[in-house]
């Protein structure tokens, strides 16, 4: 009798381990799967993010090639516009210089000279 009771409480202590360090696993089971549905939510909101950055720097270089070819265009109009005011400026000089040239086109007589001839001198 004292036999038949040692086993029964080594049966239900081997129940009770088996049916704690079940429990447990089936805990441990239960959080891995918790914790890989977590990474993958993550990683499906990072490779999402990825995407976002990858399109954005896309759309940055095509502003800065955009941007770099208006600067340019920019540029030569600026040069243009320089040369233009340098080409008025030059020619206000020589007209302060000389006078206004009314005294026919193409002639090349300087007023000055123009004056001598029609006053005899």
């Amino acid at each position: 009798m004292l036999n038949a009771i040692a086993k029964a409480m080594m049966m239900d202590t081997q129940n009770i381990i088996a049916a704690y360090f079940g429990s447990n696993r089936q805990l441990r089971k239960d959080a891995i799967a918790e914790a890989s549905d977590r990474f993958r939510t993550i990683i499906t909101s990072l490779s999402t993010a990825s995407n976002e950055l990858e399109g954005t720097a896309r759309s940055l270089s095509d502003s800065a090639d955009n941007t770099t070819r208006l600067a340019t265009v920019v540029a030569n109009a600026s040069e243009d516009a320089s040369n233009n005011v340098q080409s008025v400026a030059s020619a206000d000089r020589r007209t302060r210089r000389f006078g206004p040239r009314d005294f026919g086109a193409g002639s090349g007589i300087q007023p000055h000279r123009r004056q001598r001839r029609a006053t005899g001198g």
